[in-house]
């Protein structure tokens, strides 16, 4: 587009130079054939050709005006761009990591699996050794026998129950983990989705102030910047990364709809790895 404003602006400086030269010479000609109206057309053909150079020195002047325009808007659209992929970055690097923990706990599940299938075959090499030992002995060790079998039906079922929770905790972890990760994602994209949107809205009324105070209806408005710099005092940065900040998250009772985006990732960031047992 920018080129393109360019490029217009080009062939009407083009088209205005070529005019004026025409018209100068249709002048010069028509002081040849009539004498006597010479000064009195100079004269008009003069005003004309002023009026039509003002002209097009202000369509000039509106071109120009219009690619300082879009110069800023290109500026303003490769920040944002550079924004967005700082995020992706940081989103990419959070989902590896949780894909991390989450082969971790698999492998700890493996292991506690290989674990209870040693203690089953342990269990019935026991009871096989019990048996044998029992056909052996005399009626009191038949009763005896009978005993030792209920004692190992009440440990294998007590095994099985072990095995039921084992199992079950596992899925429940991971579906708490599931949950976690999908929540988190969906607070992060609403957590860029909502800077974005107050991003626009400052820039929009910052040059909406600015331009009002060119026209003398306002103050002009402190200066105010749009991209990070730590030494600006009036960043908009500053104020969402204000809206992060929360003293004392650990003993305040709060109603989690008053909260911002950025602290209900906080909270669930805190709560994901108190479950997990890590200290915070």
């Amino acid at each position: 587009m920018e080129h393109k404003f360019f490029t217009e602006k080009l062939r009407l400086e083009n088209e205005a130079e070529q005019r004026i030269t025409q018209l100068a010479e249709r002048a010069h000609n028509e002081a040849i054939v009539q004498l006597d109206d010479a000064s009195r057309s100079v004269f008009k053909e003069n005003i004309r050709l002023n009026e039509a150079l003002s002209y097009h020195m202000k369509e000039v002047e509106e071109l120009r005006r219009v690619t300082v325009t879009l110069a800023e808007e290109n500026h303003s659209l490769a920040l944002h761009k550079e924004t967005c992929e700082l995020m992706m970055r940081d989103s990419v690097s959070q989902l590896k990591e949780q894909r991390e923990k989450v082969s971790e706990l698999k492998g700890k599940v493996v292991v506690l699996e290989q674990a209870l299938a040693r203690m089953a075959g342990e269990f019935e090499r026991e009871t096989r050794e019990v048996q044998q030992q029992v056909l052996v002995s005399t009626e009191s060790g038949r009763i005896e026998m009978e005993k030792m079998q209920k004692v190992l039906a009440m440990r294998e079922r007590e095994m099985n129950r072990v095995k039921r929770l084992a199992r079950g905790i596992v899925e429940q972890r991971t579906e708490m983990e599931k949950f976690f990760q999908e929540a988190l994602l969906e607070v992060k994209q609403e957590i860029h989705a909502s800077r974005r949107q107050y991003k626009q809205a400052a820039l929009q009324m910052y040059q909406q102030q600015m331009s009002m105070a060119r026209i003398g209806q306002q103050d002009y408005p402190r200066i105010r910047t749009f991209n990070k710099s730590h030494h600006s005092t009036n960043c908009i940065y500053t104020e969402q990364e204000d809206a992060e900040k929360w003293a004392d998250l650990n003993h305040t009772k709060v109603d989690i709809s008053e909260l911002t985006w950025e602290q209900k990732e906080k909270v669930l960031r805190l709560l994901f790895a108190k479950m997990n047992g890590i200290k915070t």
